[in-house]
């Protein structure tokens, strides 16, 4: 459960960041645009990005990025059917281009295509699993195995002596628990989700005792007041939540940062956009 302290607004007028205390107690800052969102400002990502500078960067400085990511040899079809330029345009820069400048500066991306609605009702079911897995599951879905060492019976090397009662380890339990439940850094990067014409970011997800889910989206339509009523409680957060029925787009693409290109053959390789089709 995500709780908004603060509001950003824009010089627009409209939402641009926000703060938000996870239910870890830990306060990161937040955007409606993947650019400015956590991963992108953690210090690993803006010493990649922004040259270790705070914020977004502006839509022009952004629009430069992408030329220079396309003259880098990163998504040539995609600069073709932009017509190679983007600087000074009204075109729209969406999930594909995100993508190219995010791998032009080593940050591994996955993006996915959910081309058709999978819900009889024109709903997307199968998007909602996948936010839900992605929040609750390790991103690499791979968790190393623990060497455990000990000599007679004791622990050795870490000091691991018997924390329960009857000599037992809890302690050590508990650890190895942890490890294969949660995410090797703690962290969940906001998704960036896409639909003809419009984007917006997904914070989160709310399980409900019925099973069922409703996610916690940031949407560039709230004005800073809204914003600020959902900090100070009124209504809670019924103005982020979007249950299936409000997903109704004939498709969409979601955008996930997944770490960084730690090799030269990593980065060739993303100079080829591609994606992953569900159903």
């Amino acid at each position: 459960m995500a709780r908004i302290v603060e509001v950003y607004p824009g010089t627009d007028g409209k939402v641009r960041a926000l703060t938000v205390i996870n239910s870890k107690g830990t306060k990161m800052r937040t955007s409606v645009h993947k650019c400015s969102s956590p991963p992108c400002s953690a210090p690993l990502y803006t010493r990649r990005c922004w040259r270790g500078r705070r914020g977004a960067p502006s839509v022009p400085a952004l629009q430069v990025m992408v030329e220079q990511a396309w003259q880098r040899g990163f998504d040539v079809q995609g600069s073709e059917q932009l017509g190679c330029k983007l600087v000074n345009t009204r075109k729209w820069i969406g999930a594909c281009e995100v993508v190219t400048v995010l791998s032009f500066f080593r940050i591994r991306c996955q993006l996915i295509d959910f081309h058709k609605p999978t819900g009889a009702d024109g709903s997307h079911p199968a998007l909602f699993d996948w936010v839900l897995r992605y929040f609750t599951e390790d991103p690499t879905g791979f968790k190393a195995p623990l060497y455990l060492q000990h000599q007679g019976n004791k622990t050795i090397h870490l000091g691991l002596w018997p924390t329960g009662a009857d000599g037992s380890h809890p302690a050590l339990f508990d650890w190895v628990l942890r490890y294969f439940t949660e995410a090797p850094t703690g962290f969940k990067a906001p998704l960036y989700l896409q639909h003809q014409g419009h984007s917006r970011t997904i914070i989160g997800y709310e399980k409900h005792k019925d099973g069922k889910a409703t996610l916690l989206v940031l949407d560039p339509s709230h004005s800073p007041a809204q914003m600020r009523g959902v900090c100070l409680g009124a209504g809670g957060l019924r103005l982020l939540r979007r249950a299936p029925p409000a997903l109704r787009a004939r498709q969409y693409q979601l955008l996930c940062v997944s770490g960084t290109l730690s090799t030269e053959r990593e980065y060739e390789a993303s100079k080829v956009l591609q994606s992953v089709r569900i159903p």
